[in-house]
């Protein structure tokens, strides 16, 4: 991914936060995010159809970076270290996110994912001490 696009969607990202902080996810459209963002719409249609495919992407990248950050150590500890980073970095966005109520289908989805990927590495460890 190039730099430029690299910051734009980190422009975009900070200004959903920011914004979701503020209104419902029904509440913020396109025209608020690019002015939030500082960009201009041009560079938000180079890369989404709308505002439903801007959060679609941004609920897949999160999700994708949220199941990495759980780590089963060497010792079959579960590491949340990186995970409380994460959150320490992503703090206003993620506070927006579990306290709205209109990004319901993101909490789902991160709920889901949570559960599968501890089983998971539950299940890993278990394996690794059953004789």
């Amino acid at each position: 991914m190039d730099s430029s696009l690299q910051f734009s969607l980190s422009l975009l990202r900070d200004a959903f936060a920011k914004l979701l902080a503020t209104f419902e996810l029904s509440g913020i459209t396109v025209q608020s995010l690019v002015r939030t963002a500082g960009i201009n719409r041009s560079t938000f249609y180079r890369h989404f159809n709308n505002i439903n495919d801007f959060t679609e992407w941004l609920s897949d990248q999160m999700l994708e970076e949220i199941s990495s950050q759980v780590i089963l150590t060497p010792e079959d500890e579960l590491d949340f270290t990186e995970f409380y980073q994460y959150a320490t970095k992503n703090r206003l966005l993620l506070s927006s996110i579990l306290t709205t109520k209109g990004w319901k289908e993101f909490i789902i989805r991160l709920h889901s994912l949570v559960l599968r990927r501890y089983t998971l590495l539950l299940k890993k460890k278990h394996f690794r001490h059953t004789p």
